[in-house]
């Protein structure tokens, strides 16, 4: 079969179309390898040696006031020291008698505490409340830049 020239082709198009395999090669070279050197590059992230699961915890509403709108915390989880804790910024304390006045004028004093997971998921399903887990897809840097070492959370 011959190769067709520029006039049988349509339009007076000129199609390429490697045939011998050093015009393959060139084709690859030209086209596919400078795409393949982009993709590795943006692939290029270290493995994730951190140990370290980080994930956004969504719990749903409750009837008292406070929990109409539920509540959020950061779960850690560190396998290579066995810690599973639950970052839980909104704690308060609701026994002050002046509690609800201070929650509607939004004058409340909240603290940051650290809970073991399990404890924190318990009291979420003993109010029958929804517990949704989401994963941050977060690098082995930015987990040990977020978190700070075990060591420093107790």
């Amino acid at each position: 079969m011959s190769e067709a020239s520029e006039h049988d082709l349509p339009g007076n198009i000129l199609y390429f179309s490697p045939k011998n395999s050093w015009m393959k090669l060139l084709f690859k070279a030209i086209f596919i390898f400078p795409f393949l050197i982009i993709w590795s590059l943006s692939q290029g992230q270290s493995a994730d040696t951190s140990h370290l699961r980080i994930s956004l915890i969504t719990c749903g509403p409750a009837n008292e006031l406070y929990s109409i709108w539920g509540h959020s915390a950061i779960r850690v989880i560190d396998s290579s020291s066995g810690m599973d804790v639950a970052f839980n910024y909104g704690t308060f304390d609701n026994s002050d008698p002046y509690f609800y006045l201070k929650f509607t004028r939004g004058i409340m004093q909240y603290a940051l505490s650290v809970d073991n997971y399990n404890v924190f998921l318990q009291e979420y399903k003993q109010d029958h409340r929804s517990v949704i887990e989401q994963k941050l897809m977060l690098n082995g840097e930015q987990k040990e830049r977020t978190i700070p070492s075990s060591s420093k959370i107790f």
